[in-house]
């Protein structure tokens, strides 16, 4: 998953633009409220990227990655995610399960 600025020419201009590229959609107040303080020390730019290679990361789970056998959603609300500073890992953590597109099985 690619970090860098995706060369678009509109940056976000809010927390909502931001909150609304996250995989998860519960938790809008507490979320905005979590975002505005990360933008307090990172752009929205590089908030922004990383939320949207997560949400890419998140979107080639396994469905057994993304939900328990309960239906609950594994992936953190976006308040959690950000007050903890989930967007400073790395991508590499974001990947869950066996990816199977592209995989040669030789014989």
């Amino acid at each position: 998953l690619e970090l860098l600025p995706t060369g678009d020419s509109e940056a976000p201009t809010s927390p909502a633009d931001i909150y609304e590229a996250y995989p998860r959609h519960e938790g809008r107040g507490a979320a905005l409220k979590a975002i505005s303080k990360a933008l307090r020390t990172r752009s929205a730019l590089q908030l922004m990227t990383a939320t949207k290679a997560y949400a890419a990361a998140v979107a080639l789970w396994p469905r057994t990655a993304r939900y328990t056998k309960e239906g609950t959603d594994t992936v953190p609300h976006a308040s959690t995610w950000f007050n903890q500073e989930r967007y400073l890992d790395d991508p590499k953590v974001w990947v869950r399960g066996t990816p199977t597109i592209g995989i040669k099985v030789s014989q």
